[in-house]
């Protein structure tokens, strides 16, 4: 069996077109002659040097000699049939065109090396605008003409891999790539049934040199008023790197649709507002068919792209006040399409920027070479390719778990008064799937386990959180205060039995829980701290002492609310909550500096008066100075 054969051996029966047209086209490089003499016995002679393996045949020869075979080749060059509605098999007349230019060499020229051939059609009959590419021209002979736009690096590519059975350690040869990383669809080993667990033998496959190109309309095609259509090409072996960009080519193939694989990074993610105004779709980078849209085929697959996107906010500042929909302007739609989200707040810290500017420093100064490492990058990249090859199945437990998670995303979302339920949809349960089977590969296992359930979920729910703010729980900065007040009571020696009692008292009682949403926070502190620093400009204007005693501030804000307050119990209650607001912005929030006449005391010395305590108890309130109103 020839290789033509060996490439279509899971079909398990010979292809009787692609042996005819093998058998037809042989005799056509042995038979046809021009002027006397076989015209394609010299071209193939010279196939014997190194750098050539491309025989270059004429298309108007093939159509004086057999019009049936020319007629074959064009509509036939690439096929696929659908085996009982199951599987996809692709089936090519091209393999056989080749196989032939092989014999033809061996036979005439006396090839010995093993060495692959291939054959280009130069003069097709029929040449095609860039616009013209349907879905009637897909798998068969085109010539198109466009201008090279731009040119990508030249790249290895995989044609014939051969893999090896991880479970009975049988080599499977030939197994042809169907333009994407292809394992064979089950071991050739009959008792051996193994679908999915292959390893690549790099050493035994064959690899052949592809570079992409990208053409476009040129302006004598385009239609009036028209923007230019662009398609990617693929050149493969001898022929890259024979193109420049900014020329006109014609170049022969076929047309295919490419899978929609890899891997997509996304440096800026913006929807323009022409995108905004369709609520059920995204934009193409963001649902993995930007790359069909470039092989002059409209075809919609199943997005399997993974994307990592980075979104500046509005007016490049975060505004923890709004939410992260607000921040960085996405539709809902293209927001449910991804599975986590982490705000990163570029914030003030010391310790963070010396860590940040020393971790570049030694980038740029080669010391991060130096530094030993557990594993080295291609180790990371060898296990990432391992794990890949896994692939996990849910188990009962891990499938019943993910539906108890999911239902408390929902109910939690429930409860928010609306706030953020545009996010928890059925996309979040598919996310929350892909992330577990992504934990079990990980682990480098089959199943799903509930362990891995878990971890997602986690990492679902800390991303849901850290972009909202949470509600504000002015319980645990009365708590903060009162332990400051005892610290300073005890360095003070006055831990009497009174101030005992009354800690004992406060803690033994039950608190009723108050809680403020951020945005009421907010609010409420930006009008405090407006209000104390008009009246700490009007104290420096006057040459008085600047700012506000506590119970100043309490008695204002109480009347300006004093149109909303109806009862004396409401009346307490906004007293109440004033009181916690500003012990948060003084002892959590630091906004607010509080300014004591506090000494440390020795002992025997006298007690205070009781001017010295009730100023501690009611102290002279001021702005931080470096505290800036967003």
């Amino acid at each position: 069996m020839d290789v033509a054969d060996a490439q279509i051996g899971q079909l398990r029966a010979k292809d009787e077109v692609g042996i005819r047209c093998q058998k037809l086209f042989q005799d056509f490089l042995e038979e046809f002659k021009e002027e006397g003499e076989i015209k394609y016995i010299k071209p193939a002679a010279d196939l014997e040097l190194p750098d050539r393996c491309t025989l270059e045949v004429s298309f108007d020869d093939v159509e004086k000699y057999n019009q049936n075979l020319a007629t074959t080749i064009i509509e036939e060059y690439y096929r696929y049939y659908d085996v009982h509605m199951l599987q996809v098999y692709f089936n090519l007349i091209y393999p056989y065109l080749c196989q032939s230019v092989l014999n033809f060499i061996k036979d005439r020229v006396g090839l010995k090396a093993d060495k692959e051939c291939y054959v280009s059609f130069t003069e097709v009959p029929t040449r095609h605008k860039v616009r013209d590419l349907i879905t009637s021209k897909i798998g068969t002979l085109i010539r198109i003409s466009g201008q090279v736009v731009r040119t990508h690096p030249v790249h290895p590519e995989l044609v014939l891999g051969t893999f090896m059975c991880l479970d009975c350690q049988t080599e499977i040869r030939n197994v042809e790539q169907q333009f994407k990383f292809t394992n064979p669809s089950i071991c050739r080993n009959p008792v051996c049934s193994n679908r999915r667990r292959f390893m690549l033998n790099v050493e035994k496959s064959l690899f052949v040199d592809f570079q992409k190109v990208r053409i476009q309309e040129t302006q004598s095609e385009l239609p009036r008023g028209c923007i230019p259509r662009s398609v990617e090409i693929i050149l493969r072996s001898e022929i890259v790197e024979t193109v420049q960009a900014g020329d006109r080519y014609d170049f022969t193939g076929t047309l295919i649709v490419v899978p929609d694989v890899g891997v997509l990074n996304m440096p800026g993610a913006k929807a323009d507002h022409g995108s905004r105004h369709k609520p059920g779709e995204a934009p193409e980078g963001l649902t993995g068919l930007k790359a069909l849209a470039k092989a002059g085929v409209r075809a919609t697959l199943n997005a399997r792209t993974s994307i990592l996107a980075a979104a500046n906010p509005v007016n490049g500042r975060y505004d923890r006040s709004k939410s992260l929909q607000q921040n960085i302007q996405l539709s809902a739609p293209i927001m449910s399409r991804f599975d986590l989200f982490f705000v990163l707040v570029d914030e003030c810290n010391e310790v963070v920027d010396y860590a940040i500017a020393r971790k570049i420093v030694d980038l740029h100064s080669n010391i991060e070479d130096a530094i030993e490492r557990v594993y080295s990058r291609e180790e990371v990249l060898r296990y990432v390719t391992f794990a890949r090859q896994f692939k996990p199945f849910i188990s009962p437990e891990a499938s019943k778990l993910l539906v108890e998670n999911y239902g408390h995303l929902r109910q939690r979302d429930t409860g928010t008064a609306g706030r953020s339920t545009w996010r928890i949809t059925v996309r979040q349960l598919e996310s929350m799937i892909r992330l577990s089977e992504a934990m079990a590969k990980l682990e480098c296992m089959n199943e799903v386990q509930e362990r891995h359930v878990r971890e997602a979920f986690r990492l679902l729910n800390k991303s849901i959180i850290r972009i909202e703010q949470p509600d504000i729980h002015l319980e645990e900065e009365e708590d903060e205060a009162f332990a400051g007040d005892i610290e300073m009571r005890e360095i003070s020696g006055e831990d009497n039995q009174e101030n005992s009692d009354l800690n004992q008292q406060e803690q033994g009682g039950q608190k009723k829980k108050l809680t403020l949403s951020f945005e009421d926070y907010k609010n409420l502190s930006t009008m405090l701290v407006l209000h104390m620093r008009n009246e700490e400009a009007r104290c420096e204007t006057e040459g008085s002492d600047t700012g506000m005693k506590r119970s100043d501030v309490i008695t204002w804000y109480l009347e300006q609310v004093a149109d909303q307050i109806e009862s004396e119990d409401e009346l307490i209650s906004r007293k109440t909550l004033i009181e916690k607001v500003l012990d948060r912005l003084i002892y959590h929030d630091q906004l607010i500096i509080p300014l004591k006449t506090t000494e440390l005391r020795q002992p025997g010395k006298s007690p205070r008066s009781t001017t010295e305590e009730e100023e501690e108890e009611d102290p002279l309130l001021v702005v931080h100075p470096n505290y800036i109103i967003e």
